[in-house]
């Protein structure tokens, strides 16, 4: 399927609306928008999160003057490192506008796919029945594998063993790698401290926390980008610090 990947992010109609940025952005040649996310740890309304990412994508299709409102498909594709609130255990959690009479679609502009990854058990390339399963297994074990045990027989996870060794890091951009980890799991304790602490008193204590970390990340080297996708901050946020 031939892709082309988009920026990151998605502008809001105001300075004063928030952006959106996703780990991948791209379209596909008869047009459907993907979006792609890739989430560690759970957090409070983390469902209603992707429904604005899939939601600005669809308004971000609006065109001035004489429209139709022909819209593209959206789909939000979610990677998760943990359980849905709401989800059984399926790897594969797909959902989509329906009747709620008669469970069909009813329309396919709006798509989301959490791929539940602690669900996912197979432990050995051997187990692997099918491509979807092959391509779980690779994504959830990339990190530790030396090569990509499918890579002989498919062209697809040969090019992912290619663009994996080009990607191969340096042991300083390991060690790069391994701060930036540890940074992120400090902002997402804190965003975790907050939203149990509540929005009172403890608001701008937590505000004070996340800006003092926004600024110690950015003094290491990260970009306002990244620090904003981190903390789940506004850009102009982290760019006013």
């Amino acid at each position: 399927m031939d892709v082309t990947y988009e920026d990151k992010e998605l502008l809001g109609d105001s300075p004063a609306e928030r952006n959106m940025i996703s780990d991948i952005r791209c379209t596909t040649k008869d047009s459907r928008r993907i979006l792609l996310e890739m989430q560690l740890n759970n957090h409070v309304n983390f469902s209603d999160r992707m429904t604005f990412y899939a939601s600005k994508a669809i308004v971000n299709q609006a065109r001035k003057g004489d429209w139709d409102f022909k819209l593209d498909s959206v789909y939000l594709i979610s990677l998760t490192n943990f359980m849905l609130d709401n989800a059984d255990g399926r790897v594969k959690v797909d959902r989509c506008i329906c009747d709620t009479l008669t469970g069909k679609p009813v329309s396919d502009v709006l798509r989301f796919i959490y791929i539940q990854l602690p669900v996912f058990t197979k432990t050995s390339p051997e187990e692997c029945e099918n491509d979807f399963e092959r391509w779980i297994y690779t994504l959830k074990n990339l990190e530790k594998m030396k090569t990509i045990p499918f890579a002989p027989r498919d062209d697809a996870f040969r090019r992912l063993q290619e663009v994996a060794n080009e990607a191969a890091l340096s042991e300083k951009e390991r060690r790069r790698y391994e701060h930036d980890q540890k940074q992120y799991w400090v902002i997402t304790n804190i965003e975790r401290t907050r939203y149990n602490e509540g929005f009172n008193a403890g608001q701008a204590q937590g505000m004070a926390k996340i800006a003092k970390m926004a600024r110690k990340m950015r003094e290491n080297g990260m970009d306002d980008m990244t620090i904003s996708k981190m903390t789940g901050e506004p850009l102009e946020w982290v760019r006013s610090l």
